[in-house]
Parts: structure tokens; sequence; C-alpha cells
């Protein structure tokens, strides 16, 4: 979770906006309660549209990975 927020920040900060804009703290959670793996399972994330989708969903993705993969 802690690189998520990281992340978040480093992103929020390379677009001047706040954090929170990225995606919230729930938005979070739900990444990693649901163990999203795909771009489509973001779907029906409420606040969590095709255009976030499109400009960080990879990035996400790949950190939602590598943290289910250590949990494991």
């Amino acid at each position: 979770m802690r690189r998520l927020k990281e992340w978040r920040s480093e992103k929020a900060k390379e677009l001047g906006w706040p954090p929170y804009m990225v995606f919230t703290d729930k938005h979070l959670m739900t990444f990693i309660s649901h163990k999203i793996n795909r771009k489509e399972d973001f779907g029906p994330i409420k606040g969590f549209g095709p255009k976030k989708i499109q400009r960080f969903g990879e990035g996400i993705l790949g950190i939602i990975q590598a943290f289910l993969t250590e949990e494991l």
C-alpha cells in the first residue's frame, strides 16, 4: 500500500495536482481488496473512469501485481 501512495504522490507532483485527484485512499483500498490485475477490472470502481484508467492504469497495475506477488 505504501508503494501506491508513493506512486500517487509522484504523479500528483508531476501534474501539479493534490494526491486525491490521482486517486483517493478509498480507491487504493478497493484496488487492493479487489485484487485488480487488468485494466478492465477498474471499470466498476466509482470515480475511476476511462480517462484515469488510461492515464494511470498501467502504473497502478504494476504496483498492485508486485504487491500481490509479495503477499503470496
